[in-house]
């Protein structure tokens, strides 16, 4: 499984019923919200090829769109607290704190989909060690 699958999946089961897509959305989402996962494009190749002893430090961002400030703000609060709870497990490597780097408080954005919806973002790290 890919560093990006593994951190969508994570998101994921911090809001069952919705939507959470790694980089790209492959069908309508849920008109009552649904979450976006951005990976560092650079990790994947990187992890790939680290060895033994290698550290790393991956990144990542998660945008929550909704129709209302309460519902995008919801959906990054489970997503935030469950990633800090919850350790991301990356294939051959010793699994590191999340930290959340960035939250931006939801704010209208006029240009996703075909009508205006509230967007909140944040932004995480994590430190790891190969095994």
């Amino acid at each position: 499984m890919s560093v990006a699958s593994q951190i969508t999946a994570v998101c994921q089961a911090a809001v069952p019923g919705r939507e959470v897509y790694n980089a790209q959305i492959l069908n309508e989402p849920d008109p009552d919200g649904w979450a976006i996962v951005y990976c560092n494009p650079g990790d994947r190749k990187r992890l790939t090829v680290a060895t033994a002893g290698a550290k790393a430090k991956v990144w990542w961002q998660v945008s929550c769109f909704a129709p209302t400030e309460e519902t995008a703000a919801w959906l990054q609060g489970r997503i935030t607290d469950h990633l800090m709870a919850n350790p991301v497990v990356i294939d051959g490597w010793t699994p590191g704190v999340v930290k959340n780097t960035v939250s931006q408080l939801p704010i209208q954005d006029e240009s996703v989909m075909e009508h205006p919806l509230i967007q909140a973002i944040s932004q995480f790290e994590i430190h790891i060690s190969k095994y």
